[in-house]
């Protein structure tokens, strides 16, 4: 078991980014390096750390030792868990699953051990591999002021049910849709008794039924650039779809007005860019035939086919590692998320972060690839990192971290190679992913 993942995680981005290799091989050394499981903490390795740092008294070579441990500490904070599952979690048998139903099982453990805040953030981010804290939630809000400041699980359970148990505050839901995560994040830091902390979160009650309105707003965002805007777009869509349909077989090019072209979204216009020919204003039409014939560009279908060629995700192969195919954006996740009513509610933080990551690294990369913008100074995989590091802090989410391996796609394809074939390495390193899966099954 490695004691060092993160500095290794982020080392292999390093290695690789300078390494020699043409485009397939370094693309097969990622696929070779994302199937590794001895490349990402484990769950089981990640608990073993934790018992590690908490001073565990017995072998930290013997399981049944440490799952009576976790198990007696689960037990005098009233857990149901039983021992076959904290064992089975130590075997590295099973892992809870990143979904809203194992949050609560987390938090246990957290509790059980007497962990700090900031190494809760840490479980949840390196071992767990979701967002800590989603103080948009009664329940989470109060655990955040708990581990703040030192309250045991029993009471702040008890806090819980008298909060759920009260009547409505005075603010009504279209106000509460206002109050960001991180005013709520301050305002908990600043209370300083159970009293406030009731107090705060019953006054404000209807604040925490709707979350993720940042990071939802940005994805609604991304998405308008990726399809454009219909009714200007649609028409010059249409347009070279018609053309296509009555094309003569014989004709091998087609021309394009680019002014045109620049109505479209990023999505559109990126194929466009890559069926472009040797003259400016030609491009190979048997390429746009494939691509855009027949097709409707708007649709969530459409666009995941064409970002990732998949629209179904990753399935369940189990080379894959969990943590990458588990919620990976497809079809059914991507209209969960868009679909606002749904997703005001939407509990699963994971497939909002990696739908949030996919979207906003494919209009940096298209942008940069069709000309919008220019790497003058030569660090644009830094820049890409930075934007996005922000762009998750702002939407309450964890930054890019190398140690998860979904995030390591993303970031092994912004570092390595030519910034020109970001998009493409990132599209071989999921179709490299699906044929593997094809294989197996």
């Amino acid at each position: 078991m490695r004691d060092d993942y993160t500095a290794f995680a982020d080392n292999s981005l390093k290695e690789l980014a300078v390494s020699k290799y043409d485009d397939d091989d370094l693309e097969v050394k990622a696929i070779e390096f994302l199937r590794n499981p001895e490349n990402f903490r484990a769950f089981n390795h990640g608990l073993i750390e934790l018992l590690k740092k908490k001073n565990f008294p017995g072998d930290l070579n013997n399981i049944f030792e440490m799952t009576d441990y976790l198990y007696e500490r689960l037990r005098e904070i009233n857990s149901t868990v039983k021992k076959i599952t904290v064992q089975s979690w130590f075997d590295g048998i099973h892992r809870p699953k990143i979904e809203p139903a194992s949050r609560p099982r987390i938090y246990e453990i957290c509790f059980a051990l007497n962990l700090t805040f900031d190494e809760v953030i840490w479980f949840f981010h390196h071992v767990y591999y979701d967002r800590a804290f989603n103080c948009h939630d009664i329940s989470e809000g109060v655990f955040y002021f708990a581990f703040l400041n030192g309250v045991k699980y029993p009471e702040a359970l008890a806090i819980i049910n008298d909060i759920k148990s009260s009547s409505y505050g005075p603010n009504d839901k279209e106000e509460a849709a206002l109050v960001y995560t991180s005013f709520i994040k301050n305002r908990l830091r600043e209370l300083h008794s159970t009293e406030e902390l009731k107090s705060f979160i019953i006054q404000n009650k209807a604040s925490f039924t709707v979350w993720n309105n940042t990071a939802l707003q940005y994805i609604n965002k991304f998405f308008f650039e990726i399809t454009g805007d219909e009714n200007t777009s649609k028409p010059v869509i249409q347009k070279i779809q018609h053309r296509l349909t009555h094309l003569n077989n014989k004709v091998k090019t087609i021309e394009l007005n680019i002014n045109d072209i620049d109505k479209c979204g990023l999505l559109v216009r990126e194929i466009i860019f890559d069926a472009k020919f040797s003259h400016a204003d030609k491009y190979e039409a048997e390429k746009l035939i494939d691509r855009l014939k027949s097709k409707n560009t708007f649709s969530q279908a459409f666009i995941l086919e064409n970002i990732l060629e998949t629209s179904s995700g990753l399935g369940k192969n189990p080379e894959i590692p969990y943590v990458v195919r588990l919620n990976f954006p497809s079809k059914k996740v991507l209209s969960e998320i868009l679909n606002l009513l749904q997703s005001n509610t939407l509990k699963s933080y994971d497939a909002i972060r990696k739908t949030l990551i996919l979207f906003h690294f494919y209009v940096f990369w298209c942008k940069f690839k069709l000309g919008d913008f220019s790497d003058d100074d030569g660090k644009l995989a830094e820049t890409y990192r930075e934007e996005a590091d922000i762009l998750l802090e702002e939407c309450g989410y964890e930054p890019l971290y190398s140690g998860n391996p979904y995030d390591w796609v993303f970031l092994f394809s912004a570092f390595s190679g030519d910034c020109k074939n970001t998009i493409n390495t990132f599209r071989d390193i999921v179709s490299s992913l699906l044929s593997e899966l094809e294989e197996d099954y």
